[in-house]
């Protein structure tokens, strides 16, 4: 059916564009114009310019323009009409002629037999799991306390060792031999194709759409096989743009206002099980620019949970910097030298247990000071230096008096300066 003309001017008559992108973004006021930083750019300091006299955007840095509907089609990457039919329940604008409207989703040629095998590959080894062979499988999932729901809510299943015979599978549903060695998973031995993940337990990883690209693989026998094989880089995966569970997780967090960072798929399962949704994991890889513009687009608080242990601190602290750069709102997790991922409190201590410890939020600040107080030696004036050094990216980024004021206070305190000399070197800022 085609979209009445008049029907986006009335849409957009009817709606306030500063609402519409403070439901994304944080916006401030100032003069008669509001400010937001950029989602289509990396955007440290605000340059999108919202004029709610004129109804539009624009940002003086990348360029980036249009209404409200424009904004909601770039920011979410859909379509004319599901734009227009977000900024009216933004809008809270009612129109029969927008029930009427059919939404055409854009089909990318090249893309589409590889999702579509990956669906029915994904189906297979769920139906595996549940066979005589795949009772290894299930074992390993129940050993580790998965029950029946998160097994079909995160379609685990099992890979059959005859992996000939999973190609085989797949070419009489239809697909190619190119299409399945594209999506990762045909390896060549003696020029026959079988399956890499055979005899495996496998672990689906979506995109923010929740269409399967890839999988995790674990073995289930002790071998000098690595432990976990992934998907290799293809059309439609690539881990730097991808955090695991954000297809689930995206809606949650807006709703809940917040959404857990974690290391593992077995996080993302321990958080389900206590009706956390809101929670993504890195599976293992540093946090890139991608899934920075991923967290961004939700507008809401993140909190950092990775393992207590000295690799899982640095990770932290690495990504903890990253946020910081990036302007978003972050807490830490406070494992006090805890070494218990939330998988091993969960069964361990139990549900109220995991609550309680995903509830002791720290700020950055003082996950800092704990950090380099446990693995730096503040010993010499060059030592303290470097601390205050650390310091300095937050300190400037604090918008608070009051906070600032506190934060140099403990600075003082830990190192022994005057909190006048740390004002001073702030206010120089000749690092």
């Amino acid at each position: 059916m085609p979209i009445d003309e008049t029907l986006s001017q009335d849409v957009l008559k009817n709606a306030d564009i500063v609402r519409v992108v403070s439901s994304f973004l944080e916006v401030t006021k100032k003069g008669k114009n509001y400010f937001a930083k950029c989602p289509f750019h990396d955007d440290n300091n605000p340059s999108l310019v919202i004029s709610q006299e004129k109804q539009i955007f624009r940002c003086f840095v990348c360029g980036t323009s249009g209404n409200a509907i424009t904004f909601v089609r770039k920011f979410l990457n859909v379509s004319f009409m599901e734009a227009m039919k977000k900024v009216a329940e933004i809008s809270d604008y009612h129109d029969p002629r927008l029930e009427g409207q059919q939404i055409k989703k854009v089909v990318d040629p090249k893309k589409e037999p590889l999702i579509k095998c990956l669906k029915d590959l994904t189906l297979y080894y769920e139906y595996a799991l549940n066979t005589e062979e795949g009772k290894i499988g299930l074992k390993y999932f129940e050993d580790r306390n998965l029950n029946s729901d998160i097994r079909i809510k995160y379609h685990l299943g099992y890979a059959l060792k005859d992996g000939k015979g999973t190609c085989k599978f797949l070419q009489e549903k239809g697909h190619s031999l190119k299409t399945i060695e594209d999506i990762g998973i045909a390896s060549i031995h003696n020029g026959e194709s079988s399956d890499r993940n055979q005899g495996r337990v496998i672990f689906p990883i979506c995109n923010a759409d929740g269409e399967v690209v890839g999988f995790s693989a674990r073995r289930l026998v002790e071998s000098d096989e690595a432990k976990y094989i992934n998907s290799p880089e293809t059309y439609v995966f690539n881990k730097r743009t991808i955090l695991y569970n954000y297809h689930i997780a995206k809606e949650k967090a807006r709703s809940a206002g917040y959404i857990y960072i974690c290391e593992g798929f077995m996080d993302v399962f321990a958080l389900s099980k206590i009706g956390i949704d809101a929670c993504v994991a890195t599976m293992g890889t540093a946090l890139t620019k991608e899934h920075i513009a991923l967290l961004r687009k939700l507008n809401v608080e993140i909190r950092l949970c990775l393992d207590g242990d000295l690799p899982g601190q640095h990770a932290m602290m690495e990504i903890s910097k990253l946020l910081q750069a990036s302007g978003m709102s972050y807490r830490i997790v406070d494992n006090q030298g805890s070494s218990k991922d939330p998988d091993e409190i969960l069964n361990q201590d139990g549900p109220e247990a995991l609550k309680a410890y995903l509830n002791n939020l720290i700020s950055k600040v003082d996950f800092t000071l704990n950090f380099y107080g446990k693995t730096n030696p503040l010993n010499t004036v060059e030592q303290k230096k470097a601390l205050i050094k650390e310091f300095m990216p937050i300190l400037l980024g604090t918008k608070s008096s009051l906070e600032l004021d506190s934060y140099i206070k403990r600075l003082a305190n830990i190192t022994g300066f005057e909190a006048d000399s740390i004002k001073q070197l702030l206010n120089h800022h000749n690092w």
